[in-house]
């Protein structure tokens, strides 16, 4: 991280109903192997810092390849 940087927190993304349970299978996958941690919407409005998640069908459109914008 740069010197100087400010926090920044932004409001979530919407995910499409139809992707939801394909998008929380994934995130319960990262979560179980410790690549991003869950937070309550509590922790979430208290934290200074926090990046936004959406996802991207893969090309069998069975799966959904989580893309981070930071």
């Amino acid at each position: 991280m740069k010197k100087g940087s400010k926090p920044y927190l932004a409001k979530p993304y919407n995910i499409l109903l139809l992707q939801r349970p394909q998008f929380k299978d994934e995130l319960d996958r990262q979560c179980s192997i410790g690549i991003i941690t869950k937070m309550s919407l509590k922790e979430f409005k208290a934290s200074e810092w926090g990046f936004l998640l959406f996802g991207i069908p893969k090309k069998n459109k069975k799966k959904i390849r989580t893309v981070g914008d930071f």
